[in-house]
């Protein structure tokens, strides 16, 4: 690799072998904002880029600036336990500065890998990005690659699709603000085991393989409220808080939309309305629904919903009729056990919180089970990829 003009020079960035999946971070010059590409065999490309370095006409700042470290240590899961596949782990800090510290140069080292697959390095308790910093071609093999990866102020993020030690060693860091964290850290505060026990059942699949969403990212939700009262807004506030808590997933209120249905909007994950004409489809019992899109081979859920009527009863009525829906949204189904807020129809009175099979189910489906696969990587994890503008290949839409 190297500035788009001329021809290739007398050095290698990447050596490969036939049918083999391996990355390197490289550092190239430009030429008018393009860069060139020589291979000696017959290969795919991918090139992900983590930053850029400013010309002599940027502004003076220490933002930027990289300030070179002894190395030293700052993870190693074998002093512990490894990374499960589709999980993730954070790096802290260590010995890093609190505060300032943008982005980290590290060595990223994995070893006892458990097959072919990847490990991606970002700023913890943000989204997970759609690349890999290493790769791994089988079990057993140790491999590693350098990495500059932005920070949070909790370090660094591990994601790995399969069961792996991962060791970071960091050479120095550049300064300058560290990223917002905008994701519930690993697994949430959640029990390492149900917290309570009783009937549940999944909305898509069964408890051998369901549907649930990827809690390794935010679900960003946007409101059309503009059919009832701001209490009935705040109401929508208490049992996000109320789902979140149950199954440690993180909600993010992205604010009101105009649109009417069950299909959110561009740079939405979800949403959630208060419909005037009550719901499409249903009968005059009908209060709400809820579900979501899925991709079929992962089971990962996206695209959720949530629609109930406006003239619900404010109080204990659309408190059960938000929390049952919602919990539909991230995936639990019907349960012929009147005891659990997941049952069918009402209660009388109605329930105001999240029974004990109700949260022994949100508890399988939120981030306790760590990341989904998802199916924007292939098949064998080996490299992400984008799904680009295909639709999903499955829907769920439940009224009740």
């Amino acid at each position: 690799m190297w500035p788009g003009s001329g021809g290739a020079p007398n050095s290698s960035n990447l050596n490969v072998v036939k049918d083999l999946t391996i990355a390197n971070q490289v550092v190239t010059g430009l030429n008018g904002g393009t860069f060139k590409i020589f291979t000696t065999a017959a290969s795919d490309v991918i090139v992900d880029v983590a930053g850029y370095f400013t010309g002599s006409s940027a502004g003076s700042s220490t933002n930027g600036l990289f300030v070179s470290l002894s190395p030293f240590r700052l993870l190693d899961t074998r002093a512990a336990a490894p990374i499960s596949a589709s999980s993730r782990a954070n790096t802290g800090l260590g010995s890093l500065p609190s505060s300032g510290v943008a982005a980290i140069v590290a060595n990223l080292t994995i070893t006892n890998t458990g097959r072919d697959g990847f490990v991606t390095a970002y700023a913890a308790n943000t989204a997970l990005p759609e690349t890999s910093s290493v790769n791994s071609v089988r079990g057993g093999q140790t491999i590693a690659n350098h990495i500059t990866p932005p920070a949070s102020a909790s370090g660094v993020g591990l994601y790995s699709s399969i069961t792996t030690d991962a060791i970071v060693d960091v050479a120095g860091y550049y300064q300058g603000t560290a990223v917002a964290e905008t994701v519930a850290p690993p697994n949430n505060g959640q029990p390492t085991s149900p917290p309570t026990t009783g009937t549940h059942a999944f909305l898509i699949g069964d408890s051998s393989f369901y549907g649930r969403w990827n809690s390794c990212e935010p679900i960003t939700y946007v409101v059309n409220s503009s059919a009832v009262t701001p209490t009935h807004r705040a109401q929508l506030v208490s049992a996000i808080a109320e789902i979140s808590q149950a199954t440690g997933l993180h909600f993010i209120d992205g604010g009101e939309t105009t649109i009417m249905d069950t299909e959110p909007p561009a740079g939405a994950d979800a949403i959630i309305t208060f419909n005037p004409n009550g719901i499409p489809g249903g009968g005059s019992s009908t209060l709400g629904v809820g579900g979501a899109y899925y991709w079929q081979d992962t089971r990962e859920m996206f695209d959720g919903y949530v629609m109930v009527r406006a003239d619900i009863p404010l109080g204990d009525p659309l408190e059960e009729a938000l929390l049952h829906e919602l919990a539909h949204m991230v995936g639990l189904g019907h349960v012929e056990d009147y005891s659990q807020i997941m049952y069918p129809t009402t209660h009388q009175p109605p329930f105001t919180a999240y029974q004990n099979g109700d949260r022994e189910g949100l508890w399988w489906v939120g981030s306790a089970q760590g990341c989904v696969a998802s199916a924007r990587f292939t098949s064998s994890g080996t490299v992400p990829n984008s799904p680009g503008g295909e639709r999903p290949v499955g829907v769920v839409r439940v009224v009740d």
